[in-house]
């Protein structure tokens, strides 16, 4: 796998999703199994797009933040994450 280097408003993008790994277990607990993510800036976005998404996940953006999820969900649980 190719060696990922990212901008800071890219990596506070993942921290926003990190976060809400939280919400979506809470929301699918009710019964709900989406979430909405709002005042993401348009750049940020693009540039996440265009610098995480299409160089490593050929599926396109869901498939980015569910496994940019999972991957955080598991430093944090073995204490490598930046969330601890």
């Amino acid at each position: 796998m190719r060696s990922m280097h990212v901008s800071e408003q890219t990596l506070r993008f993942l921290d926003i999703l990190a976060k809400l790994v939280l919400e979506l277990h809470e929301k699918r607990e009710k019964g709900l199994d989406f979430i909405l993510i709002r005042d993401i800036p348009a750049e940020l976005l693009r540039e996440f797009e265009e610098n995480v998404v299409r160089l490593f996940y050929p599926s396109g953006l869901n498939q980015a933040i569910k496994d940019l999820m999972r991957k955080a969900v598991e430093e944090t649980k073995q204490g490598k994450g930046k969330f601890n």
